[in-house]
Parts: structure tokens; C-alpha cells; sequence
């Protein structure tokens, strides 16, 4: 919903005034996310659980401003806490949120160096799929189930579907973390020159970059390498 309709729905007296007022924070949070602005994404998210602490969009606005932040496992925890809590769930889009999310901070724990154990990967991986069969057409969703096709080592199909899910008018770190992915899976095709092409536009669309932007430009680079499986690896 936007601002124009929860104004209309004010209006016509048809929503309860503490669900507009949450609504405000979620709308703040979300505008933030969209420019980007993760830490202000944050702190509208917090002043409104303060208020609203059982609003499922607030909470996961929340945990993705973390994850947006690279504090990849305080995300992870919250996400994991709110899947757990069957009584809290809300809106099946809501729940398509936090399992995508869940998926994202798990593959952006798989880079790094101490790598993720077969049961997180598993995990990861089904929620990927979940979160797709909820919400298919959602930008986030789309790359987050060609980087779980990533991680089962699918690198041909992988191009292809993140190749799918990119396209010039998303936000620039969401785009950036797809052409990251696609450089890493044209490595392991050992298509060399289109993975450093993919990672140069990458850092060119997003130049302050992120921590899963880092750890790949790490990997491409030095040749070192993150197996499929989810554990660490470094190839010679």
C-alpha cells in the first residue's frame, strides 16, 4: 500500500488510527530502504516496534536493514526468531520476506571464510524455495533463489537465472549483489574475462559496496573459493 491510500483509508475512517500509525513507520522504513539509507531505514523500523512490537512488516524491516548493514547473524537471529513464532506470522507475503531473508543472510554467511555447516545449507536452500513459490515476481526473491541454485553448484543455470532477475532499474546494492553472483558463477565456469567484466560493473553500480561484494572480489581475484556445499574451501 502507499502513502496515498493509508491517507484515504484516514479519510474514510476504515483502518484503526494505531494501524496507520504503524503504517507510518512501515512506510518510513521502507522509503529509507529504497534510497538506501539503511541506518535511517533502522531507526524508523525501532521507533516503531517501541511502539508496535508485534507488527510483522516492521520486524522484518528491521532484520533486512541488518543484513543491509552486513550484520549478517543479528539478522539471521531475528529472522530465525520470527519463523520460529507460529503465532506471529501475518500476511503470507510477510512470511515470503522472512524466509527470503533468512536464505540471503545464509549464502552471504557461505562466503565467508568459516563458511556455514550442510544443515544451514539445507535450510537456506528450502527457504529460498518457499520464499519463491510465495512471491515468484519479487525482485529480492528472484535473486535470492538464483544464488541458492548458485550454492548446489547449478553455475550454467545460475547465469541464466540471475541474468533473468537483473534489470537497470532496481536499487543499485541489489543489482551490484546479482552482478557480484554472476561474476562468481562465470568463475567457476571459467569464463574469466565476463567474471571480472560482471564484478568491474558491479563496484561501478554500487562503489561504496558491501561485505558479500568484498568477500567475491576476494575470491575472484585470489582465486580461492567457496564450495557449493556450504563449507569453506580455498582452491591452489
Amino acid at each position: 500500500a502507499t502513502d496515498g491510500y493509508w491517507i484515504r483509508e484516514l479519510l474514510r475512517g476504515a483502518q484503526p488510527i494505531d494501524d496507520l500509525h504503524a503504517a507510518y513507520f512501515v512506510l518510513a522504513s521502507q522509503y529509507a530502504f529504497e534510497d538506501e539509507d539503511f541506518p535511517a531505514m533502522q531507526a524508523a523500523a525501532e521507533a516503531g516496534l517501541a511502539l508496535y512490537p508485534e507488527n510483522s512488516s516492521l520486524k522484518n524491516n528491521l532484520a533486512a536493514s541488518y543484513l543491509a548493514q552486513d550484520r549478517y547473524v543479528e539478522g539471521l537471529a531475528l529472522f530465525e526468531q520470527f519463523l520460529a513464532d507460529e503465532t506471529v506470522q501475518g500476511p503470507f507475503a510477510t512470511r515470503a520476506f522472512y524466509l527470503c531473508n533468512r536464505a540471503f543472510a545464509l549464502f552471504s554467511l557461505a562466503l565467508e571464510a568459516d563458511g556455514i555447516s550442510e544443515e544451514q545449507m539445507a535450510v537456506a536452500h528450502a527457504s529460498a524455495a518457499a520464499a519463491f513459490s510465495l512471491l515468484p515476481w519479487i525482485d529480492e526473491v528472484e535473486l535470492v533463489r538464483a544464488i541458492s541454485v548458485y550454492f548446489q553448484g547449478r553455475y550454467e543455470i545460475a547465469v541464466e537465472y540471475l541474468d533473468l532477475a537483473l534489470h537497470p532499474k532496481q536499487k543499485a546494492s541489489l543489482r551490484a549483489s546479482g552482478l557480484a553472483f554472476m561474476a562468481l558463477a562465470q568463475y567457476r565456469l571459467r569464463q574469466t574475462d565476463a567474471a571480472r567484466a560482471s564484478l568491474a560493473e558491479a563496484w561501478q553500480v554500487y562503489p561504496k559496496g558491501d561485505r558479500a561484494l568484498v568477500r567475491i572480489s576476494e575470491i575472484v581475484g585470489e582465486g580461492g573459493g567457496v564450495s557449493f556445499a556450504g563449507r569453506s574451501s580455498r582452491a591452489g
